[in-house]
């Protein structure tokens, strides 16, 4: 794959970025992004199009209060079928000042994206992540989501250990629960675990 990317800024706060892809079939993939900040706010128009897919969507986030919030969304459009569908989603974040860190998220998403039978999906789901820093060394992260239509959840635990200044190693597992047919309970459950190193 060969890409190019450009940054322009229009002026003090506003930025145009931009990205060309194409592969070894000469299928290309074109992007733009449009940012600004109004108000202490970041606002961004976005749109993205390819032999397969058109995207056009906005980024907003701010802080309230010291709580930080954003809010996504876009319309989808696939050419070979003749679909079109929207997604989105609404989030906020507080960190405390001991370290703790929590995010709350809802979704919102189509279930029309292909021919493929996707009737186990959702529409609807609520993300929580909660991180924080136990030691100097060890920090945790748990994200815990639910299918808000057939009540079935995903928990992921993972944990940081800092062996040195040039080595990380993390250990995590992403569990589902709920009714075998699903979305959750579909996945199984899975471990995993990397070990960093920097020279």
């Amino acid at each position: 794959v060969f890409g190019l990317y450009y940054t322009y800024a229009v002026g003090e706060l506003p930025a145009i970025d931009m990205i060309v892809t194409s592969n070894k079939k000469k299928e290309s993939k074109m992007g733009i992004r449009l940012k600004s900040t109004l108000k202490e706010t970041d606002v961004a128009l976005v749109a993205v199009d390819d032999k397969q897919l058109s995207m056009y969507g906005y980024e907003i986030e701010g802080d309230f209060n010291g709580m930080g919030w954003r809010s996504e969304a876009g319309l989808f459009k696939e050419k070979n079928q003749d679909i079109t569908y929207q997604n989105s989603m609404f989030g906020v974040d507080y960190g405390f000042a001991s370290g703790f860190m929590m995010i709350v998220e809802y979704y919102n998403r189509a279930k029309e994206i292909s021919n493929i039978d996707k009737s186990y999906l959702g529409d609807t789901y609520i993300a929580l992540n909660l991180s924080d820093t136990l030691t100097p060394l060890l920090s945790v992260n748990t994200v815990f989501m639910q299918n808000l239509e057939d009540e079935s959840k995903f928990v992921g635990p993972s944990f940081t250990y800092s062996l040195s200044d040039e080595m990380t190693m993390l250990l995590g597992a992403l569990v589902g629960f709920g009714n075998e047919s699903s979305e959750f309970k579909r996945q199984g459950e899975s471990y995993y675990f990397s070990w960093q190193a920097s020279f």
